[in-house]
């Protein structure tokens, strides 16, 4: 039965979807519309995409579980880094529609600022980084709906993948923008519903009961505090404050919202996001509090609905995480695809890049005994690869062109790495210096390159003269 009520679940969620799609199109069979709408998308669809696109698989279910296991320590470490994130992101926005008015993606922007070779080291990154938030999502949905239905993993993976399919593929960005509006607002709506009724059952007393944890973590400077902010606060914070910098999908509707509107539409965003992680941690405090018994504190807040609420508040619950997970799914298989447009302006060809990286994201997430909290590390120090060297070139730092290869491809070879072996093994410092050291390296090793081969140049034209 339970199955049965998923499928019919995700099946009705596809049609809203598809036909809200339909509804809103517009130019579907032009390829610059497909990719950036008219560049002229308002303030509050705008707003509402971007949070609901950065409504990803941690932010609902990462919020829950820190607090739950490190209580309002770790939702502090999660919370505060992902706001700032999206006001941070404003003045860049801004400036990437000044100094490159027409265009589509980050890699294209910075191939004109630093050459072809650079263009292929940010086309790299934002490709797996679109993969990789395409995995973490299908992971962490798919995981729902195996619990909730007993079906499968690889099947429900499936059947996410094919449901963004089916309400982005013909429609592109547009699709994306307006169902993410709708998305954001039945998220908000529902958490709204849900959290006071549980608060309700479970009375008040379980959250002061439960702010600490069931780690008992009492403060942000106290050693307890200090080894969540090293084993997570500090690494998640350097690669959300690197993350729509990073991010194509974040560019592509920097790209496609009114160049008025940008900083209203990423500051809405900023706190329409910040409700929903705000939301879901009251689930880990009340599970923490009331001595819920957690089976897997990766999906605490699913397990609490569960505990709390009637067998039919499933459906809405599964409503809501499907619109949280899917409206980044779809949001980074345009981004993908959209990277094509680098190349030329043939459709197909964006299409194509979807198919192949949706079916290797699918592959990634279905890989046994990957988490999502280990994944999010892992991509969001991708991200952070690229940070300095983008922010640099929006601000017209001068660097030579070969410097920042150099200095992008050090960060990827040395930094990656060490970040990737401490997420898999559990090593707390070998996280935090990875992470460190792929921030950093691109930027330091840009700069330092340039300087002599800026002296070289001073000095060949000395001597011509």
């Amino acid at each position: 039965m339970e199955m049965v009520l998923s499928i019919v679940t995700l099946a009705a969620y596809a049609i809203v979807m598809t036909i809200l799609a339909a509804k809103t199109a517009g130019k579907s069979g032009d390829v610059d519309y497909y990719t950036v709408t008219d560049r002229k998308t308002g303030t509050l669809q705008g707003s509402l995409s971007i949070a609901a696109t950065w409504i990803w698989a941690p932010a609902l279910f990462v919020a829950s579980t820190q607090a739950y296991n490190n209580g309002w320590v770790g939702v502090f470490w999660f919370i505060v880094p992902n706001i700032a994130t999206l006001l941070f992101m404003i003045p860049f926005a801004k400036r990437m529609r000044e100094r490159h008015p027409n265009g589509f993606t980050l890699s294209g922007f910075m191939e004109t600022v630093y050459g072809k070779p650079v263009r292929g080291l940010y086309q790299l990154e934002t490709g797996l980084l679109s993969i990789l938030s395409m995995s973490v999502n299908l992971l962490a949905g798919g995981t729902v709906l195996s619990i909730l239905s007993g079906m499968p993993l690889w099947v429900s993976t499936i059947l996410l993948l094919a449901t963004a399919f089916g309400y982005t593929w013909k429609y592109g960005i547009k699709s994306s923008l307006i169902t993410d509006a709708i998305q954001m607002i039945f998220i908000i709506g529902a958490l709204l519903l849900f959290v006071p009724v549980a608060i309700g059952v479970k009375g008040f007393d379980s959250i002061v009961a439960g702010i600490q944890g069931i780690n008992g973590i009492d403060g942000l400077f106290t050693s307890s505090g200090i080894g969540v902010a090293v084993g997570f606060g500090i690494i998640s914070a350097i690669g959300l404050m690197a993350g729509p910098i990073g991010d194509q999908s974040f560019w592509q509707r920097a790209f496609s919202i009114d160049k008025n509107k940008l900083g209203k539409a990423f500051g809405y965003a900023a706190i329409a996001f910040g409700l929903v992680p705000i939301l879901m941690s009251t689930f880990g405090f009340i599970a923490a509090g009331a001595g819920l018994e957690v089976g897997n504190a990766g999906y605490v807040n699913l397990e609490v609905i569960q505990a709390v609420f009637p067998a039919w508040v499933v459906v809405p619950f599964l409503f809501m995480l499907l619109s949280g997970l899917l409206s980044t799914i779809d949001s980074q298989m345009l981004a993908l695809g959209s990277l094509a447009r680098d190349y030329d302006k043939d459709l197909k060809t964006q299409k194509g890049l979807m198919i192949v990286g949706a079916l290797v994201a699918l592959g990634i997430a279905n890989i046994p005994g990957v988490s999502v909290l280990i994944m999010f590390l892992i991509y969001g120090t991708l991200r952070a690869a690229t940070f300095l060297v983008t922010v640099l070139a929006l601000l017209d730092v001068r660097l030579h062109r070969h410097a920042v290869f150099t200095g992008l491809a050090t960060a990827m070879a040395v930094g990656y790495p060490i970040s990737i072996y401490g997420n898999l093994n559990g090593l707390g410092d070998w996280k935090l210096w990875g992470t460190i050291l792929t921030v950093s390296l691109s930027g330091l090793v840009a700069y330092a390159v340039t300087k002599p081969i800026f002296m070289a140049s001073k000095n060949k034209e000395k001597v011509t003269v």
